[in-house]
């Protein structure tokens, strides 16, 4: 067996495990910023999809945005109002014939993304501590074999 390949093993093993804790200290520290960009995404989505010069995938996308989640806007339906654009039809449910602020849907898009992101951050996380018991089994296995094997020879 190679010398040199146990030790090895360790250190990435250890950098791995650096990163994946790096990883989720950032997304615990940054996740207010997550909605934050996607509030501000959506109100140039809306801009780009309803204003002059209308992008029909842009608007395509929203559409099923707001219809799947059933959404309006960014934060709201007044998202709308305050570009100077009519509330889309998509933006209330089928038995409303004229679509308006007062008859939209009352939750915002990025707060519906946030919510909908927030169900699986839990399942993620426990994966995530899994994984790293599983790196310190192994770890551990490691560093054992390489001293058994310092004292076998």
């Amino acid at each position: 067996m190679c010398p040199l390949a146990f030790p090895q093993f360790i250190v990435f093993l250890v950098i791995l495990m650096i990163l994946e804790i790096s990883m989720m200290v950032l997304a615990f520290v940054y996740r207010d910023q997550g909605e934050d960009s996607a509030r501000d995404g959506i109100r140039k989505a809306m801009v780009k999809a309803y204003g002059s010069g209308a992008d029909t995938k842009t608007k395509k996308a929203l559409d099923k945005l707001q219809s799947e989640f059933k959404c309006c806007g960014s934060t709201n339906a007044t998202d709308y109002k305050v570009a100077n654009l009519a509330v889309p039809p998509v933006c209330c449910s089928d038995t409303v014939t004229v679509c308006r602020e007062d008859t939209a849907y009352m939750k915002g898009c990025s707060t519906a993304l946030f919510d909908s992101f927030q169900k699986y951050t839990v399942g993620l996380f426990i994966v995530c501590i899994v994984f790293a018991i599983l790196q310190v089994i192994g770890l551990i296995m490691a560093i054992k074999f390489l001293r058994d094997e310092d004292k076998g020879s």
